[in-house]
């Protein structure tokens, strides 16, 4: 079979707004399942067994043409009863009558696809989220057997998706990704949400494993505020449950807490505690002071002594580097310091008490993906929607928070405190956090998303949700004109577009609660 293809790689916001235009006839995970010869790895033709709903299909595709986007392929496959790790170079030639040299091909990992489908008569468009390797990429593929669809690669390109670069397909992507990952380091994605260090960090791990639908859609509902909004650097954000009961909070992470003195007693260097938990595939979460790490600060003015956490994600013993996931330059990534840098940086941490005020920093957590399947928590949205809806916090137990609850504003007036901190700021031409907006423009989004997994018909409430998302980035968009010239126009699209953008939000709220209570039939319980 002759395979046509016309790919293009997008980015997370274009990938957005595909979905939205059109109607997906379906929605598919697979897994595609990668062999090579380590002797001579072929980035060009594809070498993978295909996994759908536990049936296995061994497939090779030979390039005849590759033209940019356009990729035409000559495909060969056979059923298979289950996964082999290796497959020989006989079985190939008989079963699917090719002529390979003797050798054998090793499974080196795999890619799992979330596939949306819309079919024609003669076209398929596939909208890809690919899961590789601590990648995440998105991809747009038009499959097709006679001409080029040109009225739907116009639409597309009316819309700014263009097929006119060249483009590597998923099995070169993957390879090219795997070679460069010789040394040793966990899968991890930086995540749609970067908030509360630990928090991004768990969503990191569970995206680039796929397992994040779960603790996304049942979390990033109930928003929160200081009614102070000045004091603190942490004063807004999503709300979460006890970091340390896990297993309630987030059931597909494992957490075990190892006390920094024992990692003093036990071990000649941190770096070997950090190899030692790579190997056993944990993460660790770590407190440091991040003084010596260039990356770390906007400009080196800035430079200074503090507490903050990082997420350790991998080692590299030929450059002698520890990978590592914070914000650096207020941008959350993950980058490589030496080994040197990061034991600097563990051992200042423990040099200065003073930075110790809360009892989980003088702790590492380890972190592992478990089993556990990725489930939806209706019980918890529920709740959370009730909360939301009239403003109490009553849900999840957070020892942080809850110490303070008195000083905390949740859901309806959690906005209304944010439009008054517009008003007040605004009215001394003072900078405007960009946090909160960050933060509401998240939570429309994933509002969005959660609509859609949890198949809440209805066109109003999607219209909505659309709605939220247009003007939460119209606002922000305002907001860093305004932080950088403190116009008068700013101000008023500012003012005038959140007064708007809160009430949409109220009824939107109101009308998912009443739709996802009728859908499931479940009502707020105290838990």
């Amino acid at each position: 079979m002759v395979e046509k293809e016309l790919k293009v790689l997008i980015t997370r916001e274009e990938y957005q707004k595909v979905m939205q235009m059109f109607s997906w006839d379906k929605n598919i995970v697979q897994e595609n399942y990668y062999y090579v010869n380590p002797e001579n790895i072929d980035f060009e033709n594809t070498f993978r067994v295909r996994k759908i709903e536990n049936k296995y299909k061994l497939q090779i595709k030979r390039t005849m043409k590759k033209d940019k986007s356009l990729h035409i392929k000559k495909e060969y496959e056979c059923e298979l009863e289950t996964l082999p790790e290796r497959i020989s170079s006989d079985f190939l030639n008989e079963k699917l009558e090719l002529k390979y040299e003797e050798c054998t091909y090793s499974c080196v990992g795999s890619l799992k696809t979330d596939r949306k489908v819309m079919k024609t008569d003669a076209v398929e468009l596939c909208l890809d989220k690919n899961y590789y390797l601590a990648n995440v990429d998105y991809e747009l593929e038009i499959e097709y057997q006679n001409s080029e669809p040109l009225d739907l690669i116009a639409e597309l390109r009316d819309a700014g998706i263009s097929f006119e670069k060249e483009i590597s397909g998923k099995n070169t992507r993957f390879l090219k990704r795997y070679v460069e990952q010789q040394s040793k380091r966990l899968p991890f994605v930086v995540p749609e949400v970067c908030n509360y260090p630990f928090f991004t960090a768990l969503l990191g791990i569970l995206s680039a494993h796929g397992k994040e639908k779960g603790w996304l859609y049942s979390n990033y509902l109930l928003l929160w505020c200081y009614e102070n909004t000045v004091e603190f650097p942490y004063w807004v954000d999503f709300k979460f449950g006890d970091e340390n009961k896990m297993e309630e909070l987030c059931p597909n992470i494992t957490k075990k807490t190892v006390f920094r003195k024992d990692v003093l007693d036990k071990y000649e260097s941190v770096i070997d505690f950090v190899k030692e938990s790579i190997d056993g595939n944990q993460y660790l979460f770590v407190s440091y002071d991040p003084y010596y790490i260039e990356e770390y600060w906007t400009t080196l003015k800035m430079r200074r002594h503090i507490k903050h956490q990082c997420l350790v994600v991998g080692y590299n013993d030929s450059s002698g580097k520890v990978a590592i996931a914070d914000f650096f330059a207020g941008k959350y990534r993950v980058i490589e310091i030496g080994y040197d840098v990061f034991e600097k940086c563990y051992k200042d941490f423990d040099l200065d008490e003073s930075k110790v005020d809360a009892d989980h920093c003088t702790n590492i957590e380890l972190l592992s993906i478990n089993e556990a399947s990725d489930q939806i928590d209706y019980q918890r949205i529920i709740n959370f929607l009730d909360d939301f809806i009239n403003s109490k916090d009553e849900t999840l137990y957070n020892g942080f928070l809850d110490e303070n609850s008195a000083d905390i504003y949740t859901g309806f007036k959690f906005l209304e405190k944010i439009g008054e901190y517009i008003n007040g700021r605004t009215a001394d031409k003072e900078y405007l956090d960009e946090k909160c907006f960050y933060i509401i423009e998240r939570f429309v989004h994933i509002f969005f998303d959660r609509i859609e997994y949890l198949e809440i018909e209805g066109k109003e409430l999607n219209e909505l949700a659309g709605c939220t998302i247009k003007m939460s980035e119209k606002i922000m968009r305002n907001v860093l004109v305004y932080n950088v010239a403190r116009k008068d126009t700013a101000i008023e699209k500012i003012i005038n577009d959140y007064y708007e953008l809160k009430e949409i939000i109220k009824i939107m709220v109101m009308k998912f609660n009443l739709q996802i209570k009728e859908k499931y039939d479940i009502t707020f319980c105290n838990v």
